[in-house]
């Protein structure tokens, strides 16, 4: 795993940054994109993020603003978002190693 650093970049150059601390391993988790919530829950945080004009970087940060426990489940590296054509490559190799005979 990265080691997560927390930085500072005000006064600075665009591609420069101060690191203020290290943050701790194991308070850290890779957030896998989509994300699972009921149905109307999904749809309350959206609505109440676009009224309130606020933005978030996946699903569970707008449930989070409501108030709800987000819990983790762990994931597998290899569920990987598909957004690009590499991405499909990547895939394609995957499957084709889960397929395979052991």
């Amino acid at each position: 795993m990265d080691t997560v650093k927390e930085v500072k970049r005000a006064s600075l150059p665009e591609d420069v940054a101060l690191i203020t601390s290290t943050v701790p391993r194991e308070r850290i988790v890779l957030a896998q994109t989509p994300q699972v919530f009921e149905t109307s829950l999904l749809k309350e945080a959206f609505a109440r993020a676009e009224a309130e004009g606020v933005s978030a970087s996946d699903e569970a940060g707008l449930v989070e603003r409501l108030g709800y426990d987000v819990h983790v489940i762990h994931g597998s590296e290899r569920n990987i978002k598909i957004t690009k054509p590499a991405d499909m490559e990547l895939a394609r190799f995957y499957l084709q190693t889960e397929r395979a005979p052991k």
